[in-house]
């Protein structure tokens, strides 16, 4: 059974490449939960960002790959987790972006963090990790403080934005639980690419059946629009590299950052306050991130050489 850290003979500096890695990403991903806001106050919708962000991500990161002459066609395992990936991925953003219609934006948030929960469940019950008694307290502990943090508001609930909210927290769940080993010994990048480039003609095939696209109308929706295509192509990056160097427990854990970026963005873009519940609640997920990374890193791993954003191995030799 795999152990949640990293070698320290020959992998330590990337443990720490990747727990910074994700630390970036998840903060990264954060913001572009309050630019995406802005995006639909000035007119666009969910499925139009999320469709706009990931053909974003295919031009810029396809372009940057072809000068740098990285392009390269995949094998047909890593071909066939990539078709996997983009599903997984596209039931998380249709799925957490669509909750908000039908239940409050703070309720679908908790649910959709469930997934650091589901991801030590999965993984302790596939192998592919541990969940410790430390690591479980710190799981649970990260649930009740985004719980605190999120403060869902009070009203109906609508089980149809349960079920999408648990449905984007599964596909994450999937996503960080395997991911690691679909990519470990590929080119990230390449993998990446290929992931958002099946979601994109999955998006656009259900915003054609939708039959419409909402661009946004005025320059802060624009400017909205914009932070969230630069956000999702600077934190997916991150994110994909950081799958085959940290394990999934901990890189689930660690996510438990981007909730918390998001609240105090909303406060300093949109000006939101933050209550004293929020800030306990806020308080408490940081400590429990802290917990289960400072404990992993007692443990230990073995993980594979992988391709980084230059082509190198992920101990410096050239593949």
């Amino acid at each position: 059974m795999a152990d949640d850290s990293i070698d320290p003979s020959v992998s330590r500096p990337a443990a720490g490449l990747g727990l910074a890695l994700t630390a970036f990403s998840a903060a990264t991903f954060g913001f572009g939960t309050t630019f995406a806001r802005l995006a639909y106050d000035g007119g666009s919708d969910p499925l139009t960002i999320v469709l706009l962000r990931t053909a974003v991500f295919v031009v810029a990161v396809g372009v940057g790959m072809a000068l740098l002459r990285r392009l390269a066609w995949l094998g047909r395992r890593p071909l066939v987790a990539t078709l996997w990936m983009a599903v997984a991925l596209a039931a998380v953003a249709l799925g957490y972006q669509g909750s908000v219609a039908y239940i409050p934006v703070g309720l679908a948030a908790l649910i959709f963090y469930s997934f650091p929960l589901m991801v030590g469940l999965i993984a302790m019950a596939a192998g592919r990790d541990r969940l410790t008694v430390p690591k479980a307290l710190a799981l649970l502990a990260a649930f009740v403080g985004l719980g605190l943090a999120l403060g869902p508001g009070s009203g109906l609930l609508d089980w149809r934005g349960i079920a999408l909210a648990l449905l984007a927290a599964l596909g994450m769940a999937l996503t960080m639980t395997f991911g690691g080993e679909a990519t470990r010994g590929q080119d990230a990048l390449v993998m990446s690419l290929y992931t958002n480039f099946w979601m994109l003609i999955a998006l656009a095939l259900v915003a054609a059946f939708a039959g419409s696209i909402a661009v946004p109308v005025t320059g802060l929706g624009m400017a909205g629009a914009a932070g969230v295509c630069l956000s999702y192509v600077v934190a997916y990056c991150c994110w994909y590299l950081a799958l085959s160097l940290v394990g999934p427990v901990r890189l689930a854990g660690l996510f438990n950052i981007e909730p918390l970026v998001t609240l105090v963005a909303a406060w300093l873009v949109l000006g939101e306050r933050l209550s004293a519940l929020q800030l306990v609640g806020a308080a408490l997920v940081l400590a429990s991130i802290l917990g289960i990374t400072l404990y992993g890193s007692t443990e230990r791993r073995d993980l594979r050489p992988v391709k980084g954003f230059l082509g190198a191995s992920r101990d410096g030799r050239k593949p």
